[in-house]
């Protein structure tokens, strides 16, 4: 009826909603960001072709992380669409806000092309490479003194 073999098994079996559940833990190498090891881990993930009987699951902080992300992207939009509302009914128009965007839109690219190269100056300046030696070094002065 029955034949029993010897053989080798994990220790615990965890289970989470009467499922079996394999729990892994990682830490972030030092130069690598969690967005990109969370891409890496679902490439991994989809190379393995697993049937439609597993599931990958996040847990922790890059739950927390992409539910924030998710949250920032509905909240994001949702103030656009109040600020184009609150425009359209200072213009009393639908067209106006729309110009008012795009100038602001060609405004901050604008102004994006102008930062780089005072960035670029304030980088390499002296004082970015030698602080304390344009601050008058290990002294310090107080105007009260």
């Amino acid at each position: 009826m029955a034949t029993f073999e010897r053989s080798t098994g994990p220790a615990r079996i965890n289970r989470l909603d009467r499922t079996r559940q394999v729990t892994v833990l990682a830490n972030l190498s030092p130069g690598i960001s969690q967005g990109g090891a969370l891409d890496a881990i679902g490439e991994t993930v989809a190379k393995l072709k697993m049937g439609p009987e597993y599931k990958v699951a996040l847990a922790g902080e890059s739950k927390e992380m992409r539910k924030a992300f998710a949250a920032y992207i509905i909240v994001f939009v949702t103030a656009f669409l109040f600020i184009y509302l609150v425009l359209a009914a200072q213009f009393e128009s639908w067209l106006h806000p729309i110009t008012i965007f795009d100038f602001a839109a060609a405004d901050t690219a604008f102004r994006a092309v102008l930062a780089d190269p005072v960035r670029t100056v304030v980088e390499h300046s002296e004082f970015a490479r030698h602080p304390r030696a344009v601050c008058g070094g290990e002294k310090e002065r107080h105007i009260a003194d």
